[in-house]
């Protein structure tokens, strides 16, 4: 299996229900609040770091843009609504993107095995 697949997965499996909790979730501790800003700081560094090796990735631009600010905005406003189902939108987007392209890959990765035993 190789990085993106697991990248798809752990989207999947982990990252896009995790943003779907956050979203149906109407109150936080708070240590939780304190935690989902610490997480949005951390995902606009590591984005704002791998942007330069790359400046045009687009998908980098949209985690400091958009991901971050909403886990930050989520976790400093708890008793604000917007914020999480702004989280949960993030969530169900990211399931739906990663799986269309992790099926994508292996369909890709099974026809093209299929064909080289042929």
């Amino acid at each position: 299996m190789d990085a993106h697949s697991i990248l798809h997965l752990l989207h999947i499996l982990v990252l896009g229900p995790l943003l779907i909790g956050i979203g149906l979730r109407s109150t936080w501790l708070p240590l939780s609040s304190v935690t989902l800003v610490v997480l949005g700081v951390g995902i606009a560094l590591y984005h704002a770091w791998k942007l330069l090796g790359n400046p045009t990735r687009w998908i980098n631009w949209l985690h400091i843009a958009i991901v971050a600010p909403a886990l930050v905005l989520a976790g400093a406003l708890p008793d604000a609504r917007w914020p999480r189902e702004l989280l949960l939108m993030l969530g169900i987007a990211a399931v739906g993107y990663h799986g269309y392209y992790f099926v994508a890959s292996a369909s890709a990765s099974a026809s093209a095995s299929a064909s080289a035993t042929v």
